[in-house]
Formats: C-alpha cells, structure tokens, sequence
C-alpha cells in the first residue's frame, strides 16, 4: 500500500522474498530498507515502540511525523497489535491481530489520522477499507511493535 502511493509495486512474491516475509511474519528490520530503496527521494526509518500502551510523547511523535510524511505524499506504514474484540469498525477479532496498515491521510481537528487496511474488505464487503482514528489510539495499536515514517 505504501508502495502504490507513489509507484507500481513489485508482485508480492518479489516483494514478500525482499521483505523476508514467511508463514511466521514479516522481518520488521526489512520494511524501511525496502521502502527506501523502491521509493525515489524516500528515506524511511523504523520506530519501535516499547510497552504495551502509547505515551502521549509518542503519540505527538508519530502524529508530527505522520503528518510530514502525508504532505510530502508518502505513507506512514503501522506495525499494529490490537488485543481481542477491539479491531477499528470491526472488533470481531477473537484473538489478538499482529497487521501492517498504511496512515495516508489526516484531519487536524480532533487529531484523526486515516487508515488504509485492506483486511477489512477482503473479509467481507460490509467491512471498511479505511478508518478515521485518533492518533492516540493509532500510536497504542503501534505500541510493542512500531512504525515506519
């Protein structure tokens, strides 16, 4: 997703091989290397993010950087883990739900940052494609694992 912002991606299985993606996941020390190298003018780094909850410092953080990164028309890539029963416009995750997502676009009033996920339609189609969140909810999501900006 992050790719096709800006260029054609790769097919998936170039793209999964260059990103060490296998059965057990995606190697997150993969995702900004790769970015930078497919995206022209493009030089992402990796925030990992300790705990299980966000701080409001990092949730300034990631909406500052977010932010620069919409107006510069590249996408912000979450790395998120949401708990049982709490998945955006959804919540029938039964267990717990390790899932890349894009942050393409936001709103100033009410810090609301909008979430590409393509999950959600292909599940089913009453599902959203995109969600509006406040970037503190984003930043837990992300918290105890990351993001790439």
């Amino acid at each position: 997703m992050a790719l096709s912002a800006k260029v054609t991606p790769p097919g998936l299985d170039t793209l999964a091989a260059e990103l060490g993606t296998s059965e057990a996941g995606t190697n997150f020390g993969a995702i900004s290397p790769v970015l930078t190298a497919r995206l022209p003018g493009a030089t992402y780094r990796d925030q990992w993010m300790e705990g299980s909850s966000a701080t409001q410092a990092d949730a300034d953080l990631l909406w500052s950087r977010a932010r620069a990164n919409v107006d510069t028309g590249y996408a912000t890539v979450c790395n998120w883990w949401v708990v049982a029963g709490e998945y955006p416009d959804w919540g029938g995750n039964t267990s717990d739900i390790f899932h890349f997502v894009t942050i393409d676009g936001y709103r100033t009033e009410g810090r609301m940052l909008r979430i590409a996920d393509p999950a959600g339609a292909t599940l089913s189609p009453s599902l959203p494609s995109h969600h509006w969140l406040g970037v503190e909810q984003v930043a837990t999501y992300c918290a105890g694992r990351g993001y790439f900006w």
